[in-house]
């Protein structure tokens, strides 16, 4: 019974032995689980050493409730991970680049086990998800501390940035791409009325109250990081969160909430317009972006950071040139950026005139074209949506949560990543696959989902 398609009344069972047989064994995964959660935001080898621990107590725990895993076999976001996981490993038999290279691009994918590692407690999302906002709100403090640093004239005593780049413990465009993530799932949090699966209802008022306001402080430090694609994500996200709002709201309480929406949406752009204004290397950056992004367009010119960037997209496109099926593999798209930028092009119009690029191409839908093709952006688009897609679990009748922490964070991610390989980079996959982990639909309905 456990590897076929379950009913909701047995998805209800196994939950409900799971917690009579082994309640401490269901606590200490709660536990790990939480603490997985809450070192997402934080740097790589936190993130890595959380995940063993809860890889152990899982192992150990699935020796006797292994059963529970049958009702994920069947979400289309598990199928999705499969064929995503699958495919990126199998693109190593026709990479362009070395066996080391193929490890570097397709090693985030190592994450995507967060899927079965917490649909034991999937019951008890809403201590994970307040666990994860908990640690973006000690990243933020890492920033807050990385700024008086900076201002007090010590710059580089806690953090190796660039001053004008107040990143706290994150690489800036990583922490970018992050706090986008963040972003979504508090506004997602903060627009609920409903309690969260797991927490009490004072637990709740608390964690609302604080991810209310975590969003302004988010948005400071996205501006912050200095990173300009992360700023272009954050301000895709914000409509798309009212606009989920307004849906979610229908109704009187929906029409009078509006104008509250659009004034707040004005305070947030006087917000991030004054610190521009005010900060001159905020106010740098964005003049460099215009300036650097003219010289391309005018004359050719890719020696600068934004040049750099769009000389990756271009090779993007070259490689999905070169490969549109199949893409020139995971690790394949510097490998085929050398190859062409040594040799002449089969027409004699000799080498091509664009620096080499890193390893990826700063893009999650463009480097996933130029990698794994047509295919894998097809099951890679096709996962975001499903993982995005608010979908209800649990039965007609079922109390439920609100999803758009999910959504929105699922949605900051995939707008920051218009600009940065979120998949590639461990941090963000890392969050990526926790976000669809939370988002499965078969859920239990005893009254804690």
């Amino acid at each position: 019974m456990a590897w076929t398609r379950q009913t909701q009344a047995q998805i209800d069972d196994l939950f409900a032995r799971q917690r009579a047989a082994d309640p401490f064994g269901l606590r200490l995964h709660v536990f790990f689980a939480a603490a997985y959660a809450f070192f997402a935001a934080w740097p790589t080898t936190y993130v890595d050493w959380a995940g063993l621990c809860l890889l152990v107590c899982w192992a150990v725990r699935m020796l006797t409730h292994h059963r529970i895993l049958g009702p994920l076999v069947w979400d289309p976001v598990t199928r999705l991970t499969v064929a995503w996981v699958a495919w990126v490993a199998v693109s190593g038999l026709w990479s362009r680049g070395t066996w080391s290279d193929w490890a570097a691009d397709a090693g985030s994918i190592r994450y995507a086990i967060a899927l079965p590692l917490l649909y034991p407690v999937i019951d008890r999302r809403g201590v994970v998800i307040a666990a994860a906002v908990a640690g973006f709100a000690l990243g933020e403090l890492s920033q807050l501390a990385h700024a008086v640093s900076v201002w007090a004239g010590h710059a580089g005593a806690l953090f190796n940035r660039d001053p004008a780049r107040l990143s706290g413990w994150w690489d800036p465009v990583a922490g970018g791409s992050m706090l986008c993530g963040g972003l979504g799932v508090v506004c997602g949090l903060a627009m609920s009325r409903e309690a969260w699966p797991g927490l009490g209802a004072r637990a709740w008022r608390r964690l609302r109250v604080g991810t209310m306001v975590m969003i302004p402080t988010t948005l400071v430090a996205i501006i912050a990081t200095g990173t300009r694609g992360a700023w272009i994500g954050a301000a895709m996200l914000l409509p798309l969160a009212a606009l989920v709002f307004l849906l979610r709201e229908r109704g009187t309480f929906g029409r009078r909430i509006a104008l509250r929406i659009a004034a707040a949406g004005l305070v947030v752009v006087a917000v991030g317009g004054a610190a521009v204004a005010f900060s001159p290397g905020l106010r740098s950056r964005v003049e460099r972006g215009y300036t650097e992004v003219a010289r391309v367009f005018e004359r050719r010119d890719y020696a600068s950071d934004t040049g750099a960037r769009l000389a990756m997209w271009v090779w993007a496109g070259r490689a999905f040139a070169h490969n549109p099926i199949a893409g020139v593999g995971a690790g394949g798209y510097r490998a085929f950026a050398e190859s062409r930028g040594k040799a002449p092009e089969p027409d004699g119009s000799g080498p091509l005139p664009l620096p080499l690029p890193h390893a990826h191409a700063h893009s999650w839908p463009l480097h996933t074209l130029a990698t794994l093709g047509v295919v894998g952006a097809g099951v890679l688009g096709a996962l975001l949506v499903a993982g995005a897609w608010p979908r209800r679990g649990g039965g007609p009748g079922s109390p439920g949560a609100p999803h758009a922490a999910v959504t929105l964070g699922i949605a900051g991610l995939a707008f920051a990543g218009l600009f940065d390989t979120i998949h590639v980079n461990q941090q963000t996959a890392n969050l990526l696959f926790i976000l669809l982990a939370l988002g499965v639909k078969p859920r239990p309905t005893d009254g804690r989902e």
